[in-house]
């Protein structure tokens, strides 16, 4: 496999002798050979009291692989999706990548990333966001931030995850509820979503590295309390709120 130089992989053109350090040492992309183009996703689910969201709730991201245990996944609304094992539908996380960790003489590289959000009701169904006030408040209140190698290194703040979209064409209501008021009879719902039709993933400015054998300390943090407004039309009351976060790059492997 050929090392990656300055027009392998598109997005990492400039960062082509770029050196990232991690406990092992210090590694540039020369280093590494293409392995997989692919996405890397993973969720939280913050717990609901009624329809209040707590403040300083904070999940570890990237941490818990399929069939793993975390992120908040352990409450009984949780289970009511019918584990409180992570599933496919809540990571692509393998085993082997847990803790944080890409295995030895792997590595991972995040050029673009966004965030989706959600519900789960109490009885475990995935419903979308149904109120604009309700996920303006969400994404408002939700920060993000990063590490790699513990506390010798520094730890990234990022905006609230707002300003990280992910487009899914689902990001309005054409006829509105007032504060959960239930909708006029036969009104057409646009539920909502963080981006809409045109919304591309944010290119970071500098990738995210996951070294091989590091610890990636990835987290979504609620910094204030919320209280809901519609658990009319999607009943969220006593259910949770779920926020995966989507990384788009290049799985790699260590030239040795």
């Amino acid at each position: 496999m050929e090392k990656i130089r300055a027009t392998q992989l598109s997005g990492l053109e400039k960062f082509a002798g770029a050196v990232f350090e991690g406990a092992q040492g210090k590694y540039t992309l020369d280093e590494y050979a293409y392995f997989d183009d692919t996405s890397l996703f993973s969720t939280a689910n913050f717990d609901l009291t009624t329809l209040d969201l707590a403040a300083n709730d904070e999940f570890q991201l990237f941490y818990t692989p399929v069939g793993g245990t975390g992120q908040g996944f352990s409450n009984a609304i949780a289970a009511a999706s019918s584990s409180t094992t992570l599933t496919l539908a809540d990571t692509n996380l393998e085993r082997g990548w847990d803790g944080g960790k890409a295995p030895q003489n792997m590595a991972y590289v995040a050029v673009a990333g966004g965030f989706e959000v959600y519900g789960v009701d109490s009885s475990g169904f995935t419903r979308p966001i149904t109120n604009s006030a309700d996920m303006f408040a969400i994404t408002n209140s939700i920060f993000w931030t990063w590490n790699v190698g513990g506390d010798a290194n520094p730890r990234l703040s990022y905006e609230p995850i707002t300003a990280w979209p992910i487009g899914s064409g689902i990001n309005a209501q054409s006829t509105s509820p007032a504060y959960g008021a239930t909708a006029e009879a036969g009104a057409v719902m646009e539920f909502c979503s963080n981006g809409g039709p045109v919304s591309t993933m944010r290119k970071f400015t500098f990738p995210l590295f996951f070294p091989p054998n590091v610890g990636v300390d990835c987290r979504v943090k609620c910094v204030r309390a919320i209280t809901l407004r519609d658990g009319t039309v999607a009943p969220l009351t006593g259910g949770n709120i779920r926020v995966a976060f989507h990384l788009r790059g290049y799985k790699l492997s260590r030239i040795v």
